[in-house]
Order: structure tokens, then sequence, then C-alpha cells
């Protein structure tokens, strides 16, 4: 299967956001199912005691790195973040194999920005973070 076909499949419904306001959540769902998708992949996704979705890490195989495996994931997880409206938060680090400086390029591209100066949300630890769009 496309990762087309199955993005199709698992858009975010308005069954979701109502899920989300009677307190169930898609972070661990959707996690999961990327994780099926792609074998091997390690994903760390969590929402925050203050309610933000925080990515601790994308972990691809060696084997897949270079085939947009983890633009996928992001594209995947921003979109439903936006759906219900929240915010995301991240700190790049150079544990799981990227350069810190490719990986806030990486996620500058998925809409992250640095969470420094008069702009920091203080109730987020992460170093960049990800408002919704509408």
């Amino acid at each position: 299967m496309s990762w087309e076909k199955w993005d199709r499949d698992h858009r975010p419904t308005s069954a979701d956001k109502a899920a989300r306001s009677t307190g169930a959540d898609w972070v661990k769902r959707e996690s999961d199912n990327l994780t099926q998708l792609h074998p091997g992949l390690k994903l760390n996704v969590s929402r925050s005691s203050a309610g933000h979705v925080v990515v601790h890490s994308i972990v691809v195989p060696k084997d897949n790195r270079s085939e947009g495996v983890g633009s996928h994931i992001m594209q995947h997880l921003t979109r439903h973040a936006d759906a219900h409206g929240d915010t995301m938060a991240l700190t790049p680090s150079k544990d799981f194999g990227g350069t810190v400086s490719r990986l806030k390029i990486f996620y500058g591209r998925h809409g992250f920005k640095p969470n420094t100066g008069r702009s920091r949300d203080l109730s987020i630890s992460e170093t960049m973070v990800r408002e919704p769009k509408k």
C-alpha cells in the first residue's frame, strides 16, 4: 500500500475531534498506526501534562533513511495536531544519529519554531514548538 493511500485512510475525522473533547486521544493511536506502517520505526510521542503533543524521538531504521519516512511521519502527526488544535513541541537531539543543526532545519520545514526569546512558551520545556494551523 502506498503512503498516500494509507494517509487517505488515516485522516482525522469529525469523530476524532469529538473524541478529543471527551478525553480520548489520537496521539497513541496514530503512533501505533505509524509504527505498523513503517516496520522497525521507533516513535515516541506523548501528551504532556500541559496538553501539548511532545515528539520525544523518531528513529528511522538505517536502511530506510533518506526515503522520506521521517517527513511522512511529521506530515501525518502535524495534520492530526492541526485537526485537533494541538500545539506540538520537541527538542532536536543528536542521540539518534542526526545532527542538531540538520534536525532544526528538518523540523522547521514542518512548521516548528525555536521556543526562545519574548515569544517563549514557558509551559513548554522543549526547544522547538509548532502551533496548530487553522
